[in-house]
């Protein structure tokens, strides 16, 4: 004797599946507040100034001479060529700094909120595509830096957080 299911057929079942994890989906994007994300950002970019300032014998980003040679670390190739490595630290950490204190205290004004989501959109876009681009020499040999997974995330979080802000200001 088989047993047939009573809350419908398979077809169902999948298609109530679905129409859950949708919804789910939308309520993660749309109906949660970005404080964890803003946080998190805010952090990471604070964790980006210090590794760039900290004090080494050699400096983290490699030299006009050494990126002619193909010499140093050549993740960092493409942003030095960009700007000065302090250039970076500066901006990562003050980025940092504004959205800490935007979620810290709860400032909400227009011009922060758009500091935050547009600096940290140019800063994370930059940095994870000039590190992804500095290993690309064709597309039969690219092997992206798996390290940068995380640099992915945040990039994307960024770009959310900035969305989030124009669409919530436009009233949606």
């Amino acid at each position: 004797m088989t047993l047939t299911p009573r809350i419908g057929s398979t077809k169902d079942v999948k298609l109530a599946v679905r129409a859950v994890l949708r919804a789910r989906i939308i309520h993660l994007l749309w109906g949660i507040e970005l404080l964890g994300t803003r946080f998190l950002l805010g952090m990471s970019s604070l964790a980006w100034s210090v590794m760039l300032l900290w004090p080494a014998t050699y400096p983290l980003f490699p030299t006009k001479a050494q990126i002619a040679l193909g010499q140093g670390r050549t993740t960092y190739a493409i942003m030095a060529t960009i700007m000065d490595e302090w250039q970076w630290a500066a901006l990562f950490g003050l980025q940092g700094v504004v959205a800490l204190c935007a979620v810290l205290y709860n400032v909400r004004t227009r011009l922060v909120l758009w500091v935050e989501g547009i600096l940290g959109c140019v800063l994370w876009t930059t940095a994870t595509i000039s590190c992804f681009g500095s290993h690309f020499r064709s597309w039969e040999t690219y092997n992206p830096p798996a390290a940068m997974a995380a640099e992915l995330m945040l990039t994307l979080g960024a770009w959310w957080v900035l969305v989030r802000y124009k669409v919530e200001s436009d009233g949606h």
